[in-house]
């Protein structure tokens, strides 16, 4: 019989006929114990991370929103009587010399490298390339080895590249 998940159900006979260890109870106790500390902690860091993200929209609010960043003094720039002009694309009033620009006059966005599996080599083949694909990136930030992929050079332009300042966006995860 299937189950929602998609797995069958394991066999109720051999389940019954399987031999498990389990530890006294003062090695539970002990367990439960680590289990509950690191629990505790994990909840502590998540409420530390809520007062991080609440202390983050705040600054960005007054900063980005009210323009009272801080001025060369150090006081609120607004607040302070920073010069403010009026932007006609905004309809508000920004700081003098802000400019208004569209995302792509500030970067350039490059696709991704499009390639099949035929095109796929191994990892000492001569004149390949590794791809970082979304299931490398982990976490945000973690770059993993496993199931890499190298293709040949000829099918990365130049501009497909990584360097020090490029930015990778992926929608994929782990």
């Amino acid at each position: 019989m299937e189950g929602t998940s998609g797995r069958k159900r394991v066999n109720e006979t051999s389940l019954g006929n399987s031999c498990f260890h389990i530890p006294e109870l003062p090695i539970q106790l002990r367990i439960a114990n680590i289990l509950g500390s690191i629990d505790d902690k994990i909840e502590v860091n998540r409420k530390k991370i809520e007062k991080l993200e609440a202390i983050a929209k705040l600054i960005y609010e007054h900063w980005f929103v009210q323009f009272d960043f801080p001025n060369e003094e150090g006081k609120p720039y607004k607040s302070s009587g920073g010069e403010m002009v009026y932007d006609k694309t905004l309809k508000r009033d920004i700081p003098k010399g802000w400019k208004v620009k569209s995302l792509s006059e500030l970067i350039s966005l490059t696709r991704g490298v499009i390639y099949s599996s035929t095109d796929e080599e191994s990892s000492d083949g001569i004149d390949v390339v590794e791809i970082y694909r979304g299931n490398n990136i982990c976490n945000g930030h973690i770059i993993e080895d496993e199931n890499r992929v190298f293709i040949p050079r000829k099918k990365v332009s130049p501009a497909q590249y990584l360097d020090d300042f490029s930015i990778f966006i992926t929608m994929s995860s782990c």
